[in-house]
């Protein structure tokens, strides 16, 4: 069982802790984190996740996760990049670009998040990339443009995201 802590909306920690399920259904304010991986080419790392998974089946998007209980949002990145990828990531090469807080309508929820957002650059083969089939099922680079205007392009199956999270995230990788 996985619990998150509840965060009030400065992103500040409540002291309250609860199962990730409860949080979510109940609407409660909780830290994510997202991780850019930048090939040395400038390429953009991208997995398809998978069709089993209840948010976004088969979207594309970035490693990602939710910052467990007592966890700090650098170690998570580092975990969930070793549970998504299989690669092990030195937390001193992950660079924190910024945090964003939103807000999704999902079904009859509204998931509240504050997003901690890291970047890295990682010289590694997609044949060393080991995919948990529960997470994603396929990986590729993309270059920026065609990320960008995959994101533009309304009928394009990646991972939503706001319009103001793009353009800090085009301004900083």
């Amino acid at each position: 069982m996985e619990y998150l802590d509840i965060l009030n909306e400065d992103g500040q920690s409540t002291g309250v802790r609860d199962l990730k399920d409860r949080v979510k259904q109940n609407g409660h304010w909780h830290r994510v984190v997202n991780l850019w991986i930048v090939n040395p080419q400038g390429d953009i790392l991208q997995m398809k996740r998978a069709p089993g998974l209840t948010y976004f089946p088969n979207f594309w998007g970035t490693v990602g996760g939710h910052v467990q209980a007592g966890e700090h949002a650098l170690d998570a990145v580092v975990r969930e990049t070793l549970e998504e990828l299989g690669i092990s990531l030195n937390p001193q090469d992950l660079t924190h670009i910024f945090t964003d807080k939103a807000e999704y309508p999902w079904k009859d929820k509204t998931l509240r998040v504050f997003r901690d957002v890291y970047t890295t650059v990682w010289s590694g083969s997609l044949m060393n990339i080991l995919l948990d089939p529960r997470e994603a099922q396929q990986v590729s680079w993309f270059s920026r443009k065609e990320l960008q205007n995959r994101y533009l392009d309304k009928n394009s199956e990646v991972f939503p995201l706001p319009q103001t999270y793009l353009d800090q995230l085009w301004c900083k990788i």
